[in-house]
């Protein structure tokens, strides 16, 4: 597999503003350079917060941005969004 993806599954999913995000901005802009070890579907944020027929994109992410993903993910109602997870981190094989 190749290399993290966290760049752009952040964009994909997290719209600035957010303080859950913009707390955690340097990491999930990261130009990360490990090996892709988790699979994650994103919703987008093209739909509103709900999120509602947003599309759903696949990312493949390190352990430690699979991980952030989760946690900010969590945090993403305190500000009145839908979690933007559309299932959960899957490894890969």
């Amino acid at each position: 597999m190749g290399q993290c993806q966290i760049q752009s599954a952040s964009r994909h999913a997290f719209p600035r503003g957010l303080t859950s995000v913009e707390d955690r901005r340097m990491s999930l802009d990261a130009n990360c350079r490990e090996e892709a070890t988790y699979s994650v579907k994103l919703g987008g944020t093209t739909a509103g917060k709900s999120r509602q027929g947003a599309a759903v994109k696949e990312f493949f992410v390190c352990e430690n941005h699979g991980q952030l993903l989760t946690q900010v993910d969590g945090e993403l109602p305190e500000e009145g969004w839908s979690p933007s997870l559309a299932g959960r981190p899957q490894p890969l094989a």
